[in-house]
């Protein structure tokens, strides 16, 4: 997949030619197909069917650039009026203020004070990438995003959360079993949970079916709508590359082999020795799992689709994380314990390499090109190259910094990160010493990013995250504070155009006021852009006037307590009150981030909207504000603050 920057690239040289549109057909379709137009100040889904104009037949692996603006006028955009619109969207600069870029990606983050938090590095604004803070209320065990449809599935002790990720409404079904590990089928939407308490999996939702906790009200129990035992927990999970069969492997060895479409069991097979993780390759079609102890660890393959067992593959030591590369060959396995990461050729079923680690790795993430693995002692992260190893090529192992506290131990625990290749995978002594008694308790920090060619790193200690390019200087490219508690879980979002099938592209986005917007498309190649126009229901200007940043003015009213409510005042320019605004979220924190509560405001008098929160203690707290209708993003305003005196 082109990078962000290629796709950038190709699409201003291409829009700087004649545009060839005649043979493409592009048709948006909006929330329902079947329903009226979306409702001001929510979600919607967009769809954008691709066609060859003469034929009528899909076009397929696509990458569209797509905007969201306020239309300009009554009557839809000129042709040739909307390529200026893309060439200039396509630049370097900020966009116009009510314009929704949807080419990049958020960060989601699963965080130690049992929230979840959305943030935006394109914005580049400090505080200003917060989108959003959603209350959990527990610890998150596992994550799965749904990328076209702007949400994020979290699995918790009390069952099944999906929060969406543009204007945080959650809703929650009670599970029985203690879910665990949640998979994704990104083709059929379903999602696939397993219930570690109950010793089996269940399906959410189904083939052309969306995810049932959509449609549940919060606290309804529901077992799915099938469910499979295969054994005691904790299960691992892992779905094959045609969506057509999932894996789930038990703590007792027992491995089932499901038809997801079914669902049913198709096999079963036992593993001998402790299982501790599972993989699979579209190579050869076969299922991985590690077993063993430290010094006698095995890969042990099955064919996925009998469930025979094949010949194994004898590793340098144990594995508890498995990573196959995109092509199927490559596998790199990692002993969070000892510090050692294999290299496999699956091709001829043998062991490359095996690095060694001082510095405590806890996670190993691939994207096409590189390996990355994350360490708890050191605020760093070593890269692997893959490309090569399967010729034997040594691998090349780089150190990028992430920050300057060590993740998960303080800065007085880092030390330079040792890498010594080997084929024995013997350890010395120091590298042993330095592996800490918990490692096993920190949370994987790394998400690939989806456009490819780099991934998203946070730091625990720092509160960071670091966006790093693989195509740039060993330092990453963008890092911005997290403001909100230490980040355990780390996933990415596309908010691009993406390609569900059969030619249809689909994405989610919040849409403002009501009103009359387009979505712009363009193609690079062919070298297509369609303003695509769609409306927004409710009564034109009820909502509040579009006053943006630049010229919304904010002021508490009164002396803060903590026995009262605080209340803001918004105006415009010329300081008329801002009345009827919806959606107005509030961000309050204490400046050393101790302490933090968010919600959305209530009106109260005109051009008044009152926070429901109490300040706990005596000091000074920042305020900060968000609305969509006002094309606002925390602390754009600035300088907002309140201090309690009593």
């Amino acid at each position: 997949m082109p990078s962000r920057a290629e796709l950038r690239l190709a699409l201003l040289a291409a829009l700087g030619a004649p545009v060839q549109g005649a043979g493409i057909e592009m048709t948006l379709t909006t929330g329902d197909p079947a329903g009226g137009a979306p409702r001001a100040d929510t979600s919607v889904e967009l769809a954008v069917d691709i066609r060859n104009a003469g034929g009528g037949y899909p076009l397929r692996g696509l990458h569209p650039s797509a905007w969201i603006r306020p239309r300009p006028g009554p009557e839809p955009t000129p042709p040739e009026d909307c390529v200026e619109v893309a060439r200039g969207f396509s630049g370097k600069g900020a966009l116009p203020t009510g314009v929704t870029d949807l080419n990049g990606f958020t960060v989601v983050t699963a965080n130690a004070d049992n929230t979840l938090a959305v943030a935006d590095p394109s914005l580049d604004l400090a505080t200003a990438n917060l989108l959003l803070v959603e209350p959990i209320g527990e610890p998150v065990r596992d994550l799965a995003i749904d990328d076209a449809g702007a949400a994020a599935y979290l699995s918790l002790s009390s069952g099944i959360a999906r929060v969406d990720l543009e204007d945080g409404r959650r809703i929650t079904l009670a599970l029985d079993g203690s879910p665990g590990e949640i998979l994704r089928d990104l083709r059929t939407g379903a999602l696939w949970v397993a219930l570690d308490a109950a010793g089996a999996v269940t399906r959410l939702g189904g083939s052309g079916v969306a995810v049932a906790v959509e449609t549940k009200e919060a606290g309804e129990a529901d077992v799915g709508d099938a469910r499979i035992d295969v054994g005691p927990g904790p299960i691992r999970l892992v779905l094959d590359s045609d969506g057509e069969r999932v894996f789930a492997l038990a703590a007792d060895g027992q491995l089932t082999a499901i038809d997801a479409i079914g669902p049913t069991v198709v096999w079963r097979a036992r593993t001998k020795g402790r299982p501790a993780a599972l993989a699979y390759s579209a190579l050869a079609d076969t299922v991985y799992v590690a077993v063993g102890a430290r010094h006698g660890g095995k890969l042990m393959p099955f064919a996925a689709d009998t469930g025979r067992a094949l010949a194994p593959i004898a590793l340098p030591g144990a594995a508890d994380m498995l990573a196959v590369g995109a092509a199927g060959r490559i596998l790199l396995t990692l002993d969070r314990s000892s510090g050692l990461v294999g290299i496999v050729d699956l091709a001829r079923a043998r062991v490359l390499q095996a690095l060694e680690f001082i510095n405590a790795p806890d996670d190993l993430v691939l994207t096409g090109d590189y390996a990355y693995v994350h360490h708890t002692a050191a605020p760093r992260v070593s890269l692997i190259a893959l490309k090569g190893l399967e010729r034997n090529r040594e691998a090349a192992v780089i150190d990028v910094p992430f920050g300057t506290t060590a993740p998960g131990l303080g800065p007085a625990m880092a030390k330079p990160t040792a890498v010594t290749a080997s084929l024995a995978g013997t350890r010395s002594e120091a590298a042993a010493d330095s592996v800490p008694a918990n490692i096993a308790e920190v949370a994987p920090l790394v998400a690939a990013i989806p456009h490819g060619g780099g991934a998203v790193v946070v730091n625990a200690g720092d509160r960071m995250a670091f966006v790093y390019m693989e195509d740039g200087m060993l330092a990453p490219m963008n890092a911005f504070r997290l403001k909100a508690g230490e980040p355990q879980r780390v996933a990415v979002r596309d908010r691009r155009l993406l390609e569900l099938g059969d030619g249809r592209y689909v994405t989610t986005a919040r849409v403002g006021p009501a009103g009359d917007y387009e979505l712009i498309v363009a193609l690079a190649a062919p070298p297509v852009v369609n303003c695509l126009p769609f409306g927004v229901a409710g009564t034109r200007g009820a909502g509040p006037d579009r006053a943006g940043a630049a010229t919304t003015v904010a002021r508490l009213i009164g002396e803060p307590t903590r026995d009262a409510d605080l209340i803001v005042a918004l105006a415009d320019a010329a300081g008329s009150p801002l009345t009827n605004v919806r959606d107005l979220q509030f961000l309050i924190m204490k400046p050393d981030g101790r302490w933090h509560r968010r919600g959305f405001a209530r009106p109260d008098e005109p051009g008044q909207y009152r926070l429901g929160v109490r300040l706990p203690e005596r000091g000074r707290y920042n305020v900060l504000l968000s609305s969509a209708s006002l094309g606002l993003t925390f602390e754009q305003i600035g300088g907002l603050h309140a201090t309690v005196e009593d």
